[in-house]
């Protein structure tokens, strides 16, 4: 039984005059709690005052249908458990709590979603306040046994009875451990805390979530093992534990997540061999094992992987050859093998993966030539070989390779010459040729890249003049040309390259002075002249290329002095001139002298002028500062 008193609908804050109140004549607490009246109904509309029925007999009927509403939630609910679930939700108005005027207060019932709907529900809050609880950095979600858990940052609710069914914290600053009670959110179907700065251990009891599909826990801290518990998600379609310390072998029992798609265990320190098991991930699209200390052999199993579009394994200790067997992979899009021990030659099966859009073979012991069959992958849009033993000359059978973008072949023991026809490549970005026994000129046809942002050809046996054509290529940021056999001076046209961020033209036969236009490069982070046959003095110019890094012009025969501001890039060379600095002072000053007012004093000029300001105060006086800058302005 609950005695129930009476507040109008429209000031729930109000307790209505007639409703009655405690305490009984043996001294209990009355009303039990207080419902709405004053409400329209068919027989009592509304009048000017806004009260229709009003009375105890209208409030009784409205606690009686929250009831009703609490039974048809928790059908298991006995008569005493209803009364204390409206009595412990109802809202206070005044204290002590209960109190002969409002009893425990004015009924209500919380949200949809509120943590308390159902007992399933109000154990996942308790698990999540428990969490928030536990990790630093979580303190700034909106997570409050207070608000409904419907409203909570981050978590999802879902399904019938409702339970939490997502819960989405990438990159929140979070700290500490993962908590091991998540393992009781049993109906979590997505868990998702990467780019974080969790430690610690994947918990076991992750593998209690059977009905997840989604376990994202890239970019943190954790380190051990990887529990084989994670074997038990039979429901499970991506995991990503990317990018952490995790150590020790990968669990046999990963093979039977039959349901898997995509598999990311990169940038970790596993060891141990790939587990054939693996071999069972039917569905597995995407692998992704890349920089960790895997070692042994691409296992063959891995041949049934017949969904598989992404093949990530390089970085690693991988041995033996490259398998024929992954010509198989018809829907193969990417094929990252680099940065391993692998040898024996590139089969040829290789070309029969039309799909393939990607294939980094870089950094093994590959021997042999580039199979001609590599032609055939129309769609490839990069082919990295760099780093191998590969020999014989370029085939011509890449020239139907029209969608590549980029082109890596240095490091290997290529020969023979640069091909005309990878001009006719259009769409390409890089080309890395470096390294090589490549000779020859540099073909003209390769002014056709306008695209072309980087042309390595360093250290190859190439011969001739630098093209004036390479000008052209405004999109160029990179131009190696170092270690050749070049002849002739810097080409003018080299002027327009205004993007250059590199320029190594050292270890040639170039003859003439280094041109003044360089100053003009103002992208320009390296620059490389040294050892080859230049003459006459260093160009002040060189002083406003405030970004240079690297500047290496030993080896040449060069006279005068080191412009100022020069010594203060980082890498150089200078002291094996065998020059010394120029006087900062000596020209500009005569120059300013001669005619103030029209000094005319270039960028390059202030630039090595206020550098040695800021290096030597003593030296230049701040009127002689002022005096410059003005001139400089006045130019």
């Amino acid at each position: 039984m609950l005695a129930v008193g009476a507040a109008p609908w429209y000031d729930t804050g109000t307790i209505e005059y007639y409703s009655s109140r405690g305490p009984t004549p043996d001294g209990r607490v009355k009303p039990d709690i207080v419902g709405a009246a004053c409400g329209e109904t068919a027989l009592s509309p509304l009048n000017e005052y806004q009260r229709g029925f009003c009375g105890t007999s209208q409030a009784s009927p409205h606690v009686a249908g929250l009831a009703a509403l609490v039974r048809q939630r928790f059908p298991d609910m006995g008569p005493v458990e209803v009364a204390e679930y409206l009595k412990g939700h109802a809202i206070q108005r005044e204290q002590p709590d209960p109190n002969n005027t409002w009893g425990y207060g004015f009924a209500v019932l919380p949200p949809i979603g509120g943590c308390l709907n159902n007992p399933g529900l109000a154990s996942d809050c308790a698990t999540l306040l428990s969490a928030r609880d536990t990790l630093a950095g979580i303190g700034t979600l909106n997570w409050s046994a207070n608000a409904p858990v419907t409203t909570w940052d981050g978590v999802t609710v879902g399904g019938s009875p409702l339970r939490v069914t997502e819960l989405y914290l990438p990159d929140k600053g979070l700290t500490g451990e993962v908590p091991a009670g998540l393992g009781s959110l049993t109906s979590l179907e997505e868990l998702w805390l990467s780019e974080n700065q969790l430690s610690g251990v994947i918990p076991p009891e992750i593998g209690n979530l059977s009905n997840l599909v989604e376990l994202v826990l890239w970019g943190n801290e954790l380190s051990g093992a990887i529990p084989v518990e994670l074997g038990s998600l039979a429901n499970l379609e991506l995991l990503s534990i990317s990018e952490n310390q995790l150590s020790g072998t990968i669990p046999s029992q990963l093979g039977g997540l039959t349901r898997l798609e995509e598999l990311y265990l990169r940038d970790n320190q596993l060891s141990g061999t790939i587990p054939t098991q693996l071999g069972d991930l039917t569905n597995l699209k995407e692998l992704s094992l890349t920089r960790n200390q895997l070692s042994g052999e691409i296992p063959a199993e891995l041949a049934g992987l017949t969904s598989l579009e992404i093949l990530a394994l390089g970085g690693n200790q991988l041995t033996g050859i490259i398998p024929t067997w992954l010509g198989s992979l018809a829907k193969l899009e990417g094929l990252y093998l680099w940065g391993n021990e692998l040898n024996g030659t590139i089969p040829s099966e290789l070309g029969i993966l039309t799909n393939l859009k990607k294939l980094w073979l870089s950094e093994n012991q590959l021997t042999g030539a580039i199979p001609v069959e590599i032609g055939n992958l129309s769609s490839l849009v990069e082919l990295v070989l760099w780093g191998n033993e590969l020999s014989g000359a370029i085939p011509a059978e890449l020239a139907g390779l029209t969608s590549l973008e980029i082109l890596s072949l240095g490091g290997n023991q290529l020969t023979g010459t640069i091909p005309t026809w990878l001009g006719s490549l259009a769409r390409l970005e890089e080309l890395y040729l470096e390294d090589n026994q490549l000779s020859g000129e540099i073909p003209a046809e390769l002014a056709g890249l306008t695209s072309l942002e980087i042309l390595s050809l360093g250290g190859n046996q190439l011969t001739g003049t630098i093209p004036t054509w390479l000008g052209s290529l405004a999109s160029l940021r990179w131009l190696i040309l170092g270690g050749n056999q070049l002849t002739g001076a810097i080409p003018p046209e080299l002027v327009g390259l205004t993007s250059l961020e590199i320029l190594d033209l050292g270890e040639n036969q170039l003859t003439g002075t280094i041109p003044t236009w360089l100053g003009s490069l103002a992208n320009l982070e390296e620059l490389d002249l040294s050892d080859n046959q230049l003459s006459g003095e260093i160009p002040a110019e060189l002083g406003s290329l405030m970004n240079l890094t690297v500047l290496h012009l030993a080896g040449n025969q060069l006279t005068g002095c080191v412009p100022t501001g020069l010594g203060e890039v980082a890498d150089n060379d200078l002291e094996q001139l065998g020059l010394s600095f120029c006087d900062p002072l000596a020209g500009l000053i005569a120059r300013y002298d001669t005619n103030p007012a029209n000094g005319m004093i270039d960028r390059a000029e202030y630039v090595a002028f206020v550098r040695a300001y800021l290096r030597s105060t003593d030296n230049i006086s701040r009127d002689d500062y002022v005096h410059f800058v003005r001139a400089y302005l006045r130019g």
